[in-house]
């Protein structure tokens, strides 16, 4: 199972696409109390983890959370930045040079402010990915229909923000990356008997955006109600 951990909603910037909604003036970060619990949850149930926000690298405790995660028993870990601060980001393209756990990307398409040109260079000559998350492989316009996208009339389908179980800075955990995602609870006081019914319901009906759920797998989800899997197929 995918995880997102995000770490901080703050930005700094404040791309009119963004299916989080984050920008320069508002947002939170993730304390490491929560952190820990985050990470723990990941190793007892993450195939693959995500470190995201907002922008990652501006949270004050950034390194610390990269070292906790590098030195986690999560299967992979992965992340994106916009590249704005710089020297962060050169330093975590070459520490995922030829890393066969930690993996990056630098987010680069029309409504991303303009970064330093040697952040791209670095980036391309790496092999890293420029990650553009508007246009699919046929070129198509693919923005999700989501947060400041959906606000700016920008959004043009309907798909998950981001698949997969998603945290919140403040520790709430919810079904996908949806901003009106189910929300399963805070990982502070989770009862995990609800992560692996999500787990039941993820992998027997391919059910991994929360705004896909029918009542009746919600209900088992948060509260065990029983029911005829075949009709909740």
């Amino acid at each position: 199972m995918s995880i997102y951990i995000q770490i901080t909603s703050r930005c700094n910037m404040a791309c009119d696409h963004c299916c989080f909604a984050c920008n320069k003036t508002e947002g939170e970060d993730m304390s490491i109390q929560t952190f820990f619990k985050a990470i723990g949850l990941a190793e007892n149930y993450g195939e693959h983890v995500t470190l995201g926000g907002g922008e990652p690298t501006i949270h004050p405790k950034f390194w610390e959370f990269f070292g906790i995660t590098m030195g986690s028993n999560i299967e992979s870990f992965w992340m994106a930045t916009n590249g704005k601060k710089s020297s962060i980001a050169m330093k975590l393209a070459n520490i995922a040079m030829n890393n066969e756990y930690f993996d990056i990307a630098l987010s680069q398409d029309p409504w991303h402010d303009p970064i330093k040109p040697d952040v791209i260079r670095l980036f391309k000559g790496m092999g890293h990915e420029i990650r553009d998350v508007s246009y699919s492989p046929y070129g198509d316009t693919i923005i999700t229909n989501i947060g400041s996208a959906y606000e700016n009339g920008l959004g043009t389908t309907d798909d998950c923000a981001c698949p997969g179980l998603h945290i919140n800075p403040d520790g709430t955990l919810k079904m996908c990356g949806c901003l009106d995602s189910l929300e399963l609870g805070n990982i502070h006081d989770l009862d995990n008997t609800v992560i692996d019914r999500v787990n039941e319901v993820t992998y027997e009906y391919g059910k991994e955006c929360g705004r896909d759920l029918n009542q009746k797998h919600i209900d088992y989800i948060i509260d065990n109600v029983e029911f005829d899997k075949e009709e909740a197929a």
